[in-house]
């Protein structure tokens, strides 16, 4: 809970649902999962606030989830079989 006093967002074990609105605040991005059902898989995320690059890809090996775009929109896909 305190991690960003050290400079570090922690997320351990959450939903996607719970750390992508840390991530949009933390960050200052709008990500969004473009499959809603993908908002119940469990990541943990540790990375520096100065670094947005590095949270997704915690986010993407933890998750199994690919960073993207869809338009002009962020978004996190599935990385598909191989992932999970």
């Amino acid at each position: 809970a305190l991690a960003w006093t050290d400079g570090q967002f922690v997320a351990i074990d959450r939903p996607l649902s719970e750390i992508v609105p840390l991530l949009n605040r933390w960050y200052r991005m709008e990500l969004n999962v473009a499959d809603a059902r993908r908002l119940e898989r469990r990541a943990t995320v540790r990375a520096p606030l100065t670094s947005s690059r590095q949270a997704i890809e915690a986010l993407e090996q933890s998750a199994g989830v690919k960073f993207g775009y869809q338009g002009e929109q962020r978004v996190l896909r599935d990385a598909g079989p191989a992932a999970r």
